[in-house]
């Protein structure tokens, strides 16, 4: 495997494996999932927990750069009967990337409006927010390290089973440098 691509494959894996890890049962039943993520109580809780098990047919839908002067690798996951919210995921993966790209504006791409100083990086993974009966919580986040943005963004999608449907959490921005990024 060429060096370049070592960095973000064991990204990857290192993110399913500790989703594997912290993964041992059901969240408690009185717990509710508030549209931003998981709710949490003080006290005895050892995070959020989703049985793998319920999981079955989940493809994991990833990509990366071969370009190590443009870094980037993007995963979300394929959720069988939920084409609507994998839709909508692999929709902001995309455009998020296509802005990384400066594939949004129709020139020539760049790697985030960098120039030659800076190193800019993408990185867009997901977690399982929660896994319990017919509902399930993914949440993708984003690592935007670009001359126009320098943060984190995450975004919630909630999929009922029962009813079919999804819903997406407004994004959220944490930034280290200046103000929250007004990318898609």
């Amino acid at each position: 495997m060429p060096r370049h691509t070592v960095a973000p494959v064991l990204l990857v894996l290192g993110s399913l494996a500790l989703t594997i890890a912290c993964s041992t049962g059901s969240p408690p039943a009185d717990s509710a999932p508030s549209p931003d993520g998981p709710s949490r109580k003080v006290g005895n809780d050892t995070g959020t927990q989703v049985d793998l098990t319920k999981l079955k047919g989940v493809n994991i839908v990833s990509d990366s750069s071969t370009d190590r002067s443009c870094p980037w690798a993007t995963s979300y996951p394929d959720v069988p009967g939920a084409d609507a919210m994998t839709a909508a995921m692999k929709k902001q993966v995309e455009g998020r990337l296509a802005v990384f790209l400066g594939e949004d504006i129709g020139g020539p791409p760049s790697c985030g409006g960098a120039d030659a100083s800076e190193r800019p990086e993408l990185n867009i993974s997901f977690s399982f927010v929660v896994a319990s009966g017919d509902v399930l919580g993914v949440r993708l986040t984003t690592v935007d390290r670009t001359s126009n943005a320098d943060g984190v963004d995450t975004r919630a999608y909630w999929y009922d089973g029962a009813a079919k449907t999804y819903r997406s959490s407004p994004a959220s921005s944490r930034t280290t440098l200046g103000t929250p990024s007004s990318r898609p």
